[in-house]
């Protein structure tokens, strides 16, 4: 993926984009001063080792299906699939196959 980032007010289709040829790791998609939106391209290869960020995060499976742990708890997620998680909560992520996420995180001072 190598989306640019998108200009307020322009519109995308995130479909599209995420069927775009896939490729692992963050694609900022938007950056403001109250949030950030960016692809995640998750491969079975490359879990994504448990962490917490500061802030509220929003998470959209867009394509593919991956095992989403929140506190230890596994949470199968598949394309369409969509959740919260509190800010400072360890989560991590492992895919089932190549997937691709819609995560929204809110920035704090």
């Amino acid at each position: 993926m190598n989306q640019k980032q998108i200009a307020p007010g322009e519109m995308v289709s995130l479909p599209s984009i995420a069927a775009q040829d896939f490729s692992a790791g963050a694609n900022v998609l938007a950056k403001d001063p109250a949030f950030q939106a960016l692809l995640l391209g998750v491969s079975p290869a490359k879990p994504l080792a448990e962490h917490a960020v500061d802030g509220p995060i929003i998470v959209q499976c867009l394509h593919g299906t991956v095992d989403f742990s929140i506190a230890g708890i596994a949470r199968k997620m598949g394309a369409g699939d969509w959740m919260h998680v509190a800010g400072g909560e360890p989560h991590a992520l492992s895919a089932t196959e190549d997937s691709t996420l819609l995560v929204i995180r809110v920035l704090t001072d």
